[in-house]
């Protein structure tokens, strides 16, 4: 992994450790200058941990042509966020994340939050309103720059990642995808809304990039950062949580190997933990309470699945039609090589499918429910996706340039 790429990792990793320590900071009543030391030793080490411990690739300097394409994309990602920018974040950021933020900066008062209704969803994990409210309560003020600049990092990080772990590959699906995200209106405006989806999405691709490279490397230490990534997701949103099962049950025996169970622990467990310890004092999950007999009519109704197909199928044509013709493309491919999809691929069908599920079983009017998350899921995937179609088409091309 280059030193970029760490860094990347690092301040995404750096994001999930602060955020739990702050939240433990609040249960334990520890003054704020306490909590400040905790985490400033906590990503230091953490720095230290992931600069030690991976060998980092000896890769040439990029060449005038790669460092040309990535900074026209990364410009153009940056002139396309300008005229997209909802400064002060769409309707779920001032109902839901700040607004959970907004209780989580008060030492005396946070408990408070999960006496508001349901839909306030207080039993949506809290690793981005604790981060918005530590930054608060250090800034002295409810300043609407730190929850927007941590959904504009987020939003050009996973560009940026993408470019950083694909060009080496082949520089001309580098620049593909950083170009598609760069003129993709709707992952700027998801990512710039200050949403948890993008969020959520950059952690999971990051499982994905760190799985790729203890698959190429063999070192633990990668288990680690995967493990902290799933762990990140699943405090992030409750979808996170769906997302890293699957993950987990797909690598289940390299994540258990005894080389790697420890790495797999301490990287995963605090976020389990944290995570159990939030929901202690939340609600139940309104998706889950509100099942009844009635669920399996619904899983036996094909209307129900044929007006998921119809919504999905409009999104993508709608806001993620390079991501339609990619996948396309991947699974023509796959039937003319007489081969299956990648694991990795089959990986996120099954993420997919889980998304289906719950629209399926959902208590909520389905329309209703699909027109205000269908594009916010395919966000959460869109990411990952791309990286694994990336590497696939660059193993493809390579591989037919030596034949």
């Amino acid at each position: 992994m280059q030193k970029n790429t760490v860094q990347i990792i690092w301040l995404a990793l750096g994001a999930g450790y602060m955020s739990c320590i702050y939240f433990l900071s609040l249960v334990a009543g520890l003054p704020l200058f306490i909590t400040v030391f905790i985490v400033l030793v906590a990503v230091f080490f953490l720095y230290r941990f992931l600069s030690k411990n991976i060998i980092e690739e000896t890769v040439e300097s990029p060449s005038r042509k790669t460092t040309l394409v990535f900074t026209g994309g990364l410009l153009l990602l940056v002139l396309s966020s300008l005229l997209l920018l909802p400064y002060q974040g769409d309707w779920d950021a001032l109902g839901i994340w700040n607004f959970h933020a907004r209780y989580l900066q008060q030492p005396a008062y946070w408990r408070q939050l999960f006496h508001n209704g349901k839909f306030s969803h207080t039993d949506y994990p809290a690793l981005l309103p604790s981060c918005i409210a530590f930054l608060w309560r250090i800034t002295g003020r409810e300043t609407e720059l730190v929850p927007f600049g941590i959904a504009a990092l987020t939003t050009l990080s996973i560009p940026v990642l993408l470019f950083l772990e694909t060009y080496r590959k082949h520089i001309i699906i580098a620049a593909l995808i950083m170009i598609s995200f760069a003129v993709n209106t709707a992952y700027i405006h998801q990512g710039l809304s200050q949403y948890a989806d993008t969020l959520l999405a950059f952690f999971f691709l990051g499982a994905f990039v760190s799985m790729q490279h203890y698959r190429a490397s063999i070192q633990p230490t990668y288990i680690f950062i995967c493990a902290g990534m799933l762990g990140s997701a699943m405090w992030t949103k409750n979808e996170g949580i769906m997302l890293s099962a699957i993950f987990v049950l797909f690598y289940i025996k390299t994540f258990l190997s005894r080389k790697n169970i420890a790495y797999t622990l301490a990287g995963i467990l605090p976020f389990v933990l944290i995570l159990l310890l939030y929901k202690s004092y939340a609600p139940a999950n309104d998706l889950v309470q509100g099942q009844h007999t009635s669920t399996i009519s619904k899983l036996v109704d094909v209307t129900r699945y044929k007006l998921i197909a119809e919504y999905f199928l409009l999104k993508l044509n709608a806001n993620f039609y390079v991501l339609k013709i990619a996948l396309l493309a991947y699974l023509i491919y796959c039937a003319i090589k007489k081969q299956l999809p990648a694991k990795p691929l089959l990986l996120l069908t099954v993420c997919f499918a889980g998304y289906v599920m719950v629209y399926i079983v959902t208590p909520n009017d389905l329309e209703w429910h699909l027109s205000t998350s269908a594009d916010r899921l395919v966000q959460q995937l869109l990411p990952a996706t791309m990286y694994v179609l990336a590497l696939e088409a660059s193993a493809a091309l390579t591989k037919r340039r030596q034949q």
